[in-house]
This record gives C-alpha cells, sequence and structure tokens, in this order.
C-alpha cells in the first residue's frame, strides 16, 4: 500500500433515494404489482363501459316535479313516452313504468296513471310499490275496494321482504292505514 493514498472501499448499502426505493419491493412482488396494476385498469375500464352504455332511466325527473305546474309535468309525461325501452331490462322496464305512473298521478290523471302501472304489474305482478301505487290510483278514481284489494297486495308482499327494516315495517303500516279508510 502507498501511502498518503486512501483506498475507496466500494459501497456496499444500496441508498435508498426517492425514486428508487421501490424497486426491491418491485423486483420482488413483480407478479402481484403487475396483477393489482391489471386489476385496477379492468375494473375502471368495465365500470366506465356500464356507466356510459347502460339505459338512462327517467327516475331522476321525479324530484322535479312541480305539481302545480301543469305544463312542467306534461313535459315529463311526454320525454317518459319518448323514452325508448325496449333494451331495458324487465327490472328496469317496471322502474321506468312507475316513474311514468307518477307523473301522471302527480297531474291526477289516474287514469293514464293506472294504465301505465297494469303494464308494470304484467311485467312483475309481485312488486309491491307498483299495487300500492295502483292502489293509489284506484283510490284517486274513487274506487275504495279496488284500492284497498291491491294495498292488501302490496302489504303481502312486503311482508316477504325484510321486516327487520324499518322502512318496510314503515310502508306497511302506511298501507294498513290506507285499506282500512272506507
Amino acid at each position: 500500500m502507498q501511502e498518503g493514498k486512501v483506498i475507496k472501499q466500494p459501497e456496499t448499502a444500496q441508498h435508498h433515494t426517492k425514486e428508487n426505493r421501490w424497486k426491491p419491493l418491485f423486483r420482488q412482488h413483480k407478479k402481484i404489482v403487475i396483477v393489482i396494476i391489471v386489476v385496477m385498469i379492468g375494473t375502471t375500464g368495465y365500470l366506465a363501459y356500464h356507466y356510459l352504455t347502460k339505459p338512462k332511466l327517467p327516475a331522476d325527473s321525479i324530484l322535479t316535479m312541480d305539481p302545480n305546474n301543469r305544463r312542467d309535468n306534461q313535459t315529463l309525461i311526454a320525454n317518459s313516452l319518448k323514452t325508448d325501452i325496449s333494451g331495458f331490462s324487465d327490472t328496469q322496464k317496471v322502474i321506468h313504468y312507475l316513474d311514468l305512473a307518477s307523473h301522471y298521478m302527480t297531474a291526477k290523471d289516474y287514469n293514464n296513471a293506472l294504465a301505465t302501472l297494469k303494464k308494470a304489474e304484467a311485467i312483475d305482478p309481485r312488486e309491491a310499490q307498483t299495487l300500492a301505487t295502483m292502489g293509489r290510483a284506484y283510490s284517486g278514481l274513487g274506487q275504495k275496494s279496488q284500492a284497498a284489494e291491491y294495498y292488501n297486495k302490496a302489504i303481502a308482499e312486503y311482508q316477504k321482504s325484510d321486516l327487520q327494516d324499518p322502512s318496510i315495517q314503515e310502508k306497511i303500516d302506511e298501507l294498513r292505514k290506507l285499506a282500512a279508510v272506507p
């Protein structure tokens, strides 16, 4: 060894800078990281595809209805009638008919509401909300015995569902009161 000359020892410890601190982890778990990335990209793509391609239901329009504005209600009804439901699932069709019927009910057009609800009932005769709304339409027409019959059908269907849910019990109680009114 020469005097005065310092020999530099090779570095054994890696310096973990911000850029390369993940490299060892990535090398060690490369397959897992790739799978996670692929799943995240795939899920995002799947959700985006289904959000963009699902049929648009006019159910949001219920929130904008003003019972005192007849023209707005007629516009909402007209827009609902224009909706092409041929690509809808049965559940989506029932929701569409319930939405349209709610517009008719708001406009106090109980005959058209009832005709629309009968289409929903034909698709799913055990849908409690459809049955309850049919009871309200019959009540609006002054047909109290028909109304009570549909209220009781709705009660029977609601009782088949989750009775632990307080909202279901509230609906049943409300329908019992409506069915009892002469």
